[in-house]
């Protein structure tokens, strides 16, 4: 027997990790105890070695069933802090069934006094699991780029002519097939003064009369125009280019001579 254990050692002056040359050591050392013993130590070291495996495997099993009514448990509750609990308990009740009592009766309070703090705690519980799962916010919503194009009725115009702007909204030539319709309004601005608002229609287009301009039609020379979309729920907002109107004075009407008085 002594010769089957050590067969395929190697010469110590082989060099081998020293993990193996450990594990070929023991099974040496091992080997020269089987052959010291009586045949009947012998077998009652091998029903030793029958015993340890059976309560190691009935050990396991036990572990793996409380592991499984673990992760039931985790599963059913309904919110991440009482999983959190529930995680807890479950490793709690598995520690006491793997030890199998080995614990002294202070260790064992030790260790009920952790997980007591944090079932007991469950307020301070939910704080952490909120803080490092949550930002507070509700982040907001991807949306369908657009973009605004503007034109002027009459460019360039003279003082007092009616003008009419519009401007266009384009969605994204990628935009989800079955998207709804843009909605919402059109805003136009002289600079940085609001000219007034105006609601698209079905096409997507808005338009504002100069009659409608908020501070009246617009005064002789050139202004810098532009029009923005407000967005809503599905599309997002987006600015035109600027639009140069030209404002020209209308040349001053000729007045008729007056005739000649006569003489005295």
């Amino acid at each position: 027997m002594h010769g089957l254990f050590r067969r395929g050692m190697r010469h110590p002056g082989d060099r081998m990790p020293a993990v193996e040359f450990l594990k070929e050591d023991f099974i040496a050392q091992v080997a020269d105890l089987v052959q010291g013993n009586t045949r009947d130590q012998n077998v009652a070291l091998i029903r030793a070695i029958e015993h340890a495996e059976r309560n190691l495997t009935r050990l396991l099993e036990t572990i793996m069933h409380t592991l499984e009514d673990t992760l039931a448990a985790v599963q059913a509750e309904k919110t991440s802090e009482d999983s959190l609990i529930a995680l807890c308990t479950g490793i709690k009740k598995q520690l006491d069934d793997a030890l199998g009592g080995a614990l002294t009766p202070s260790q064992q309070m030790r260790v009920d006094a952790i997980f007591n703090a944090i079932t007991d705690n469950k307020s301070a519980v939910d704080a952490a699991v909120t803080a490092n799962t949550s930002t507070g916010t509700t982040p907001p919503p991807v949306l369908i780029p657009t973009h605004t194009s503007m034109t002027s009725s009459l460019n360039p115009a003279n003082a007092g002519d009616s003008i009419t702007l519009s401007a266009a909204l384009d969605t994204h030539p990628d935009a989800p097939v079955g998207a709804p319709a843009p909605t919402g309004v059109m805003t136009f601005f002289d600079g940085t003064t609001s000219l007034g608002s105006a609601t698209m229609d079905s096409t997507g287009v808005a338009a504002l009369a100069s009659s409608a301009f908020a501070g009246g039609n617009l005064t002789a020379g050139n202004h810098s125009l532009h029009a923005t979309y407000a967005g809503d729920a599905v599309y997002a907002s987006s600015n035109s280019v600027e639009l140069m109107q030209t404002i020209s004075t209308p040349p001053a009407q000729q007045t008729a001579p007056q005739a000649a008085q006569p003489s005295a």
